[in-house]
């Protein structure tokens, strides 16, 4: 809707900025989705290499959904207050924080790194649900708005669907085998590591026996640990961008609307609440 009446004296202005904006911005809702959605699509690698069954892998996907369901409202809230920059900076943040946990996966025997990554990926994951609009909104006239909002919501679906394509191609999938008689170690003392699907033909191996093993276990560990660390760099270069090159709203706004004073949320709530009961006592008399 064209806007005929200002709000304001300041004249509305476009700057060409706002196409950097909406790139970085949709590029980082491509990462951060296509981070949260990192287990799923090697779930059966991650599960032989590193001994994680079903349940584990369902745990740590439901961590992330918590996560993004508690940080919706308040990157909402920082970036209606306090503007996009803000909520990206700390959004990209929390995605950096998450790999941090990830980067330790490979060094305990337990699950909790990759539990507590998948939180702070996740909450890092709820300005997707803000971001665009409030992006669009800073940064564009009205003619554009739908078109920028578009392009980033597009976007994360993007990056959940480059997540099935990229973690298959970094990281390998199991390959089985029968004969375990030629798989020993240099010292010839030990057995590698090597399991099956439940972990129990590994306890029960002995010199000379056989069953289903996998042979690539030390392959998927130290591709899975590549692949997150090239991610934690990727996470890294985003926060260091926003935090440098980020601009949070342009010198003039492109509409009367995009600078007109805004009601904090208490005065609208009792603003609401306030018509609501004049209309009941309307409705009374």
């Amino acid at each position: 809707m064209d806007e005929v009446k200002p709000l304001l004296l300041l004249k509305p202005k476009a700057y060409a900025r706002r196409w950097w904006v909406l790139m970085y911005v949709s590029l980082v809702m491509v990462f951060i989705v296509l981070s949260w959605n990192t287990w799923g699509p090697i779930s059966q690698s991650v599960e032989y290499g590193f001994g994680w069954d079903n349940s584990i892998i369902a745990d740590i996907l439901t961590v992330g959904r918590i996560g993004a369901f508690c940080s919706i409202i308040p990157l909402s809230y920082l970036a209606d207050m306090k503007g996009i920059r803000y909520a990206m900076i700390t959004s990209t943040t929390m995605v950096l924080a998450g790999y941090g946990f990830r980067c330790a996966i490979n060094q305990s025997t337990s699950t909790w790194p990759a539990l507590l990554g998948q939180i702070f990926v996740g909450s890092g994951m709820g300005i997707a649900y803000s971001g665009p609009v409030a992006m669009s909104a800073a940064w564009f006239p009205p003619k554009e708005r739908a078109t920028a909002t578009s392009i980033t919501v597009m976007c994360t679906y993007f990056g959940y669907g480059m997540a099935y394509i990229i973690h298959p191609l970094l990281v390998s999938t199991p390959v089985f085998g029968e004969d375990v008689s030629s798989y020993w170690n240099t010292n010839q003392t030990e057995r590698i590591n090597y399991t099956d699907h439940n972990l129990s033909t590994a306890a029960t191996l002995t010199n000379g026996s056989s069953g289903k093993i996998v042979l690539n276990k030390d392959k998927i560990q130290e591709e899975t640990m590549t692949m997150t660390y090239i991610e934690t760099v990727i996470a890294a270069v985003l926060v260091v961008v926003g935090v440098t090159l980020l601009p949070n709203v342009p010198p003039s706004p492109p509409s009367y609307s995009a600078n007109a004073v805004k009601m904090g949320y208490t005065r609208v709530f009792l603003h609401v609440k306030r018509k609501k009961l004049d209309g009941l006592d309307f409705l009374v008399s």
